[in-house]
């Protein structure tokens, strides 16, 4: 096979495309080049299964697909036995950046692009947003901390 002047830029092009297309998926998809490091990018948050403080309970973030829109599912079950404890909705899954919980309760934290941080107070095995905006905890770091002056 004779390697022509348009062969050769058709590879070159090819190999670049195969390069963009690997750098897109290494943005876009953060396992993609081993193990994720949300520190940076989620702060205190995780869009991981994170276990409460005493890890007697573990949260778990599915996407619920709607009609109009996708939401953010936070399922908290049961660590031994996987039983479902609790559940709640706390933002459109496009918007959503994790959750954390609180260092010595069973409240959890939500940030979200387009509504913020919420905290979801735990009470009478009911978690429900606590609209008020209380303080959060000075070790609940939200990425959007760095722009505050």
């Amino acid at each position: 096979m004779k390697l022509t002047k348009k062969k050769i830029g058709l590879i070159i092009i090819a190999a670049v495309i195969v390069v963009v297309l690997c750098g897109i998926c290494a943005i876009l998809i953060p396992s993609f080049g081993g193990t994720p490091s949300y520190s940076e990018e989620y702060c205190s948050f995780t869009p991981e299964d994170t276990y409460s403080y005493d890890g007697k309970l573990v949260a778990h973030q599915k996407v619920e697909k709607g009609v109009d829109e996708r939401n953010i599912i936070v399922e908290i079950k049961d660590s031994q036995t996987g039983e479902l404890v609790g559940s709640f909705s706390p933002a459109r899954a496009w918007d959503f950046w994790g959750i954390c919980w609180e260092n010595d309760s069973y409240n959890i934290w939500t940030q979200s692009g387009d509504v913020g941080v919420y905290c979801w107070r735990y009470q009478d095995g009911v978690w429900e947003c606590d609209f008020s905006h209380p303080e959060r905890p000075e070790y609940i770091i939200s990425k959007y901390d760095k722009y505050k002056e």
